[in-house]
C-alpha cells in the first residue's frame, strides 16, 4: 500500500507538472505570433560568444520597445541548461522570461523576429550557424543575410527648393576599418550620430540623440575584417529616427540590428514675450529670441525679429507667452492702403518739416511706398517715404527708434 501511495504522488506530480508546460508553450506560442503596437521586440542574433558565467538573454537577443526598463529587464534574465557550445532557441528566451517574471512578461507584449536560434559559445569560439532564418516560422537558410550582403547605394533625391527643411535621401553608410588597425574605433552609435549630422548639415553640438534600442552592439567597436552597413529607414533625420544596421565579416553577416532614436536640434526661435491678443500688433518689446531643442524642422517660424514686428495676432483666443512664434498665426499691417492720406515729415539734419501726401500704393511699416503730395486737397509732386507708422512715414534721416517714437506722437 505505501508503494501505491507513492506512485500515486508522483503520478499527480508529473500531471501538475505538464499542465504547467503545456500553459508555458501556449503563451510562448501566443507571443511568438502575436505583434501588436507597442511591442517589446526580442530579435535572437545568429551567433554569439561569452565569457564563461551565467548565460543572459541580452547575450544571445536584442530587446527594443517603447518600455526601455522593462526591456533592459528582460535583458538580465538568465538561460538556464546551458550547454558549453549550444544552439539557444527563441522559445528558449520566451521560456526563461516567462519563468522568472511571470505575469508582468505576459503585459508586455512579446514580439519575437529574426533567426530562430543563435549559436553560442561560453568558451568564447562561436560555432557555426545551423538555421538563421528571417523569422521564427522557420524558413532557414545557413549563413543566409537577412537583407544585401552588400551595402546598397540609394540615388539621392534633389530637395525641393520651397522646403529646404527636407534632406536629399540618404544613402548606405558603412564603417570600414583603418589599413593596417586591429580594430575599427568607430562604433555603431558614433556612425548612425555622423550619419545624422551630415544629413542635417550642422555641427555635432547642434543635436542631441538619444538612442532608444537596447544592445551593447551600439558602443562594440568593430574586427578590423568587419564593418556596419546602415540603411535609414525614412527620410527624416530629425525626431524619431530608425536604421537598419548590418555587421559583416566580407558577405557573410555577423549580425543585424534595427535601432531607433531620437533626435532634437538646437534652434533660433522667437518667443512671445507676453500674452498677445488677437488683433494686438507686435512690437519689439513683445518678442524674444531664444535657443530651443526641438524634434521636428518648421519652415514656419520666425527666426528673426524683424519678419514678425508690426504684423498682427490672428487667432482668435491670442498666444500665451513663451508660444513659438508661427507664420500661421500672423498677418502683415498695412500701415496704409491706396488713396490713405500720410503724414509725412522730412528730415534734413537737425531741420524738421511736415507734409501730407495721398497714398499711391499700399505699405507696411518700414515699407518705402510711392506718396503724392496734397496740400489743400492740390495735388504736388510725387515721391518715395517709408512708413513708420500707420499713416505716418519719414524722408531722408537718419530715424533712430526714440526720433521715430516721437515723430509718431507728434501725428
Amino acid at each position: 500500500m505505501p508503494t501505491v501511495r507513492r506512485h500515486g504522488t508522483l503520478k499527480k506530480t508529473m500531471n501538475r507538472a505538464i499542465r504547467q508546460l503545456s500553459l508555458l508553450m501556449a503563451a510562448a506560442a501566443a507571443l511568438l505570433v502575436a505583434a501588436p503596437a507597442g511591442a517589446q521586440s526580442i530579435r535572437l542574433r545568429p551567433v554569439a560568444s561569452v565569457e564563461a558565467g551565467t548565460l543572459r538573454v541580452g547575450d544571445v537577443a536584442t530587446i527594443s520597445g517603447v518600455d526601455g526598463p522593462t526591456a533592459e529587464k528582460f535583458a538580465q534574465t538568465a538561460i538556464t541548461n546551458v550547454n558549453r557550445s549550444t544552439m539557444i532557441r527563441a522559445e528558449q528566451v520566451l521560456f526563461a522570461i516567462i519563468a522568472e517574471n511571470g505575469s508582468s512578461a505576459l503585459t508586455s507584449h512579446l514580439q519575437v523576429n529574426g533567426p530562430i536560434e543563435c549559436a553560442v559559445d561560453i568558451s568564447g569560439q562561436t560555432s557555426s550557424v545551423l538555421a538563421a532564418g528571417d523569422g521564427v516560422s522557420g524558413n532557414a537558410t545557413a549563413n543566409r543575410p537577412l537583407a544585401a550582403l552588400e551595402p546598397v547605394t540609394t540615388p539621392s533625391t534633389p530637395s525641393t527648393p520651397s522646403t529646404p527643411s527636407t534632406p536629399a535621401t540618404p544613402a548606405t553608410a558603412t564603417a570600414t576599418p583603418a589599413a593596417g588597425g586591429t580594430e575599427n574605433r568607430a562604433t555603431l552609435a558614433e556612425l548612425l550620430t555622423a550619419q545624422v549630422v551630415e544629413q542635417l548639415g550642422v555641427t555635432r553640438e547642434n543635436i542631441r540623440i538619444n538612442f532608444e534600442t537596447i544592445s551593447p552592439l551600439l558602443d562594440q567597436s568593430v574586427a578590423a575584417d568587419s564593418r556596419w552597413a546602415v540603411r535609414p529607414i525614412g527620410h527624416n533625420f530629425v525626431g524619431t529616427v530608425q536604421w537598419d544596421a548590418q555587421l559583416l565579416q566580407g558577405s557573410h553577416v555577423l549580425a543585424h540590428l534595427n535601432v531607433q532614436a531620437t533626435v532634437l536640434e538646437r534652434t533660433t526661435v522667437l518667443t512671445a514675450q507676453d500674452n498677445l491678443r488677437a488683433g494686438d500688433v507686435v512690437g519689439e518689446q513683445q518678442v524674444k529670441t531664444q535657443q530651443q531643442w526641438l524634434d521636428r524642422r518648421l519652415a514656419t517660424l520666425f527666426s528673426k525679429p524683424s519678419d514678425v514686428i508690426g504684423q498682427v495676432v490672428l487667432p482668435i483666443k491670442g498666444l500665451g507667452a513663451g508660444t513659438l512664434l508661427d507664420q500661421r498665426d500672423f498677418k502683415p499691417m498695412l500701415m496704409a492702403a491706396t488713396g490713405d492720406l500720410v503724414t509725412v515729415y522730412m528730415i534734413s539734419g537737425s531741420l524738421t518739416m511736415k507734409d501730407q501726401a495721398r497714398a499711391l500704393q499700399p505699405g507696411r511699416l518700414h515699407e518705402s511706398v510711392l506718396l503724392c503730395s496734397d496740400v489743400a486737397g492740390k495735388t504736388g509732386p510725387q515721391y518715395q517715404a517709408m512708413l513708420i507708422g500707420r499713416g505716418v512715414a519719414v524722408v531722408g534721416g537718419p530715424l533712430d527708434p526714440s526720433l521715430e517714437s516721437k515723430l509718431k506722437e507728434q501725428r
